[in-house]
């Protein structure tokens, strides 16, 4: 398998994983806008906001949770980029639980060229979440047509 072969097949079953799909549009819009805070940001930036979202109180938490371990678990687990990854041998968590602050100390302490291998990776990876989020998780406006029943 090549390795866009292995993010795409990381990023369908990263989709698949996530509970009730029809109420992920939350997960969605943010897949959808990760990449461009990625490059506005840089990825440890990125990663410690989706971090900080995680944790904060509001319904939307559970979904930056579920894309940072979605990012987080590509860049270190041994069916993502593996092997590969700057971080692979030292942020390898078990159950891909990465709502913590280690990946995240990792790349700001690494040098800066595995910060720029890991943030093209994160780039490639994220078109092919991005894309089957868009093709998986229906838009709010066909959820919320489907909750409304049938349009006359």
């Amino acid at each position: 398998m090549t390795l866009d072969q292995r993010r795409a097949a990381f990023a369908l079953k990263a989709i698949n994983s996530l509970e009730d799909v029809d109420r992920c549009q939350e997960y969605r819009a943010y897949a959808r806008r990760l990449p461009s805070t990625v490059i506005r940001a840089g990825l440890g930036q990125a990663l410690a906001l989706e971090l900080a979202q995680s944790a904060s109180s509001n319904e939307g938490a559970k979904y930056h949770a579920n894309l940072l371990n979605h990012v987080s678990g590509w860049l270190v687990a041994a069916d993502g980029w593996g092997a590969r990854s700057p971080y692979h041998s030292t942020h390898l968590r078990a159950g891909g639980d990465f709502t913590n602050i280690d990946l995240i100390k990792a790349i700001m302490a690494g040098s800066e060229a595995d910060m720029i291998r890991a943030q093209v990776e994160v780039m490639a990876f994220l078109k092919w979440l991005k894309i089957f989020a868009e093709a998986l998780i229906p838009p709010r406006d066909a959820c919320e047509a489907d909750a409304n029943g049938p349009q006359q």
